[in-house]
């Protein structure tokens, strides 16, 4: 039997090859062997979580040819984010995290297929993709905090950053092959396919997770309060703790008013580039690149201790190229523009991820996750009134006000903080 990661660490067995040795060097969180079938599982997920986003945000716009559509699907997949993540939170640091895992991929995994059959048997109608994007994103919600808990305790905190940026390299790599493999199915064999695409990947993803051997002590501290009280407690410690706050604010300027460009891609593609299916995967894609670099970037790095200086020059580049993007009528411009502005955001995100579970003890990981989940929802919330100001000004131009926005207010909060720019570990 393979050795065991715990929360003391990961296990250190020793690799003779040189090429392996440099590789772990620079990415210890590798070293457990629990860890990278949670990265594995984690590839899947988020590979089909992309597929998802481009069908929906395609099939969206092709049977609505709407703005204010495109944010509403954005919309249902987030709400839960903002409204059952906290007691998603709670629910992973009380239960057995690899049991919620696989119970909610399962759950996903079952809405895909039914999806697809209704496509194959052209049923589909526009309210069907708000509800199952509301009920994926509802079981997706229960997903993260518990697969970021038992990724701190695969491979221990000393290695947290490290592990949340090789982890973040998923959602890089999803972002990357994900719109790709749902265009080239949507192109040869119909959107029904995409969707059975991304049914077996989350059935992989379950399957994997039999492997784990991770043993889950810390829940039993929470099952010993009442859950209201676990979810008191999780918000009471972000308000008492000045430098969490900090991080929080500058990670919801970034999810409410800069990441929702993402949303209005399939316009760009269709309206400003007019290349509405390889536009939408070509433009996807480069974001996907540039937020693998990025996290990449953030891995081999990780020992960096300032990473305060770091969130806001990360964050205020994110915000700059994004801008930059929305004034661009050229592929190949705003293709590089993006793979800068994926790096920055992934980066930005990795540290945001990283900071909310440094800065806590063991037993509010889940909450933890569930607060990173809530910011993730404001992109949607955000992109609503943007879809609404697009109607009216147009998809580049709110990009542009929005982003501009974001800036100024990241700028001010680094100009003016000791407290940010003194982040350090």
């Amino acid at each position: 039997m393979r050795p065991s990661s715990t929360s003391d660490g990961p296990s250190t067995n020793r690799q003779d090859h040189p090429t392996q040795r440099m590789f772990l060097k620079l990415f210890p969180a590798m070293r457990s062997p629990d860890y990278v079938i949670l990265w594995q599982g984690n590839l899947l997920t988020i590979l089909a979580f992309w597929m998802g986003q481009t069908v929906e945000g395609y099939l969206t716009y092709l049977l609505t040819g709407s703005p204010v559509a495109l944010s509403l699907i954005g919309l249902a997949r987030s709400i839960p984010m903002v409204f059952v993540s906290p007691f998603a939170g709670v629910l992973a640091d009380r239960v057995n995290r690899i049991k919620l895992m696989a119970v909610s991929q399962l759950i996903a995994a079952l809405i895909t297929i039914s999806l697809g059959i209704l496509v194959l048997l052209g049923f589909l109608q526009v309210w069907y993709l708000y509800a199952a994007a509301l009920m994926s994103g509802s079981a997706m919600v229960c997903n993260f905090p518990a697969r970021q808990a038992l990724v701190v305790k695969s491979v221990g905190k000393e290695n947290v950053m490290n592990a949340m940026a090789v982890h973040s390299t998923t959602v890089g790599a999803g972002r990357i092959i994900g719109p790709q493999i749902a265009t080239a199915l949507i192109v040869l064999a119909g959107a029904a396919f995409s969707y059975f695409a991304q049914s077996l990947a989350y059935l992989i993803s379950t399957l994997n997770l039999k492997r784990l051997q991770l043993e889950e002590t810390d829940i039993a501290t929470n099952r010993g309060t009442s859950f209201l009280a676990n979810l008191r407690s999780g918000f009471a410690y972000t308000i008492k703790h000045h430098e969490l706050k900090l991080v929080l604010i500058i990670g919801v300027i970034v999810t409410s008013l800069v990441m929702p460009y993402m949303l209005f891609l399939p316009a760009i593609a269709s309206d400003v580039l007019n290349s509405p299916e390889r536009g939408l995967a070509l433009l996807m894609g480069a974001s996907g690149a540039g937020g693998l670099i990025g996290a990449m970037v953030v891995a081999a790095t990780s020992h960096f201790q300032a990473k305060g200086w770091l969130l806001l020059l990360t964050s205020l580049t994110f915000a700059l190229l994004t801008l930059a993007f929305s004034l661009s009528n050229s592929m190949l411009l705003s293709m590089l523009l993006l793979v800068g502005a994926g790096m920055s955001s992934g980066a930005s995100m990795t540290i945001v991820g990283a900071l909310l579970q440094i800065l806590v003890p063991d037993e509010l990981r889940g909450r933890m996750g569930s607060i990173q989940m809530l910011m993730w929802g404001l992109t949607a919330i955000g992109g609503l009134p943007m879809g609404a100001i697009a109607t009216v000004t147009g998809v580049p131009l709110t990009i542009t006000i929005s982003s501009t926005l974001a800036a100024c207010l990241i700028a001010l909060i680094g100009i003016s903080s000791k407290t940010v720019r003194g982040i350090y570990s």
